[in-house]
This record gives structure tokens, sequence and C-alpha cells, in this order.
């Protein structure tokens, strides 16, 4: 009786395995344990073939970190544009931020490094770019308010979704009660600021 021999992968879909093995063992184990040859083992190949294809730690993880970020932003650039006004937006924004602390999530662990982030620097900056005009434009419009207080206001918006982000990640609290309760609060917020008669 012989033995089926196994299915070799493609050059494509093998560098899509390893990154794979490699996101699910940092979000279990966290980055600082991972190795190549650890994972080369996870992945049951050898650990000459894993850097075959990455030929250090760094540039690995820069890939990995690539494609994460490739993933964020594209979600999120999509989502914001099948909505059509202002609250659907916020929430939006709110749920980006719960889902980026989300326990399992490695994006927030591989963006942490300095090491790392300079192979997106271009990408992320072009993105933060498109997505902070969009949040501008909507917020000065609903709300009548110059460019440069929709900035500050958005500035003060972004922040309160982080918190709030952060709160979440380490509570059991339920997730439409945060974001229901986030929205609220920046609601208020904006509007008592563009009902001021006097800003800056």
């Amino acid at each position: 009786m012989t033995t089926p021999s196994r299915t070799r992968l493609s050059p494509e879909d093998r560098k899509k395995q390893l990154l794979g093995t490699a996101k699910q063992m940092i979000a279990t184990n966290g980055l600082q344990s991972f190795t190549m040859e650890g994972l080369a083992r996870t992945a049951m190949v050898s650990s000459p073939l894993v850097y075959n294809y990455f030929p250090t730690r760094k540039t690995f993880l820069q890939e990995l970190l690539a494609q994460e970020f490739e993933i964020y932003s594209t979600t999120l650039e999509k989502n914001c544009a099948n909505v059509d006004n202002f609250t659907e937006l916020m929430r939006v924004f709110i749920c980006c931020d719960l889902d980026h602390h989300a326990s399992g999530n490695i994006l927030p662990h591989l963006q942490s490094q300095p090491d790392l982030t300079c192979a997106i620097e271009s990408s992320q900056n072009e993105h933060t770019k498109k997505i902070v005009r969009l949040l501008v434009h909507s917020t000065a419009e609903n709300f009548k308010l110059t460019e440069y207080q929709a900035a500050l206001v958005a500035k003060m918006s972004s922040g309160a979704s982080r918190a709030a982000a952060d709160f979440f990640a380490g509570s059991d609290v339920d997730r439409e009660k945060v974001i229901d309760l986030t929205w609220s609060y920046m609601f208020a917020g904006i509007e008592k600021i563009a009902s001021m008669q006097h800003l800056p």
C-alpha cells in the first residue's frame, strides 16, 4: 500500500500559508516569542524553506504587517464608502477602533515596532490623509463648522473612540452598549461645541 504524496504548494500559496500560520502564532503567544524556527515547526516545513521565502525575521514581519495593514485600511475605506450619513460614519470609526484593539488582532502589536513600520510608512500616511479628509469634511458639513474647527473636533472624537476601545478590550461589557455610549458621548460633545457662539 503506497502512501499518498503531499501536495506541493505554489510559491504564492506557501507564502500565504506561512503568513497565516505566523498570524495565529502571534495572536496566541505574542510577538516577542515568535521565531522563524518556531514558524517552521508549526507550519511543518523546514527552516531553510522558510528562510528561502523570507531571509530574516524582520523582513517576514514587515510583510506580515503590510498584509494586515492592507486588510485593515481596505476594510475601513470600504465600510466608510457604504454609509450615507454622519451617524453611520462615526459608528464605522468606533467599530473599527474596537476591532483594532480586540484580543487576537496582531496589527497593533506589529505597528508598535518602529523597525517594522517603515515598511508601510507611505501607504499608512496616504490612508491617514484620506480618512482624515473624509472625517473633517463630514464633521464640517454636518455641524456647519469651519475646516479648522472640524479638524479639532475630529481629533478629539478620535481620542474618545480610542479610549473606549482600550476600555472595551479589557472588559466583558456588551459591545453594542459601548458603541452606543461612545457615540452618544461624542455626538453630545460635538453638538455642544457647534452651538458655541465664539469658536476659535
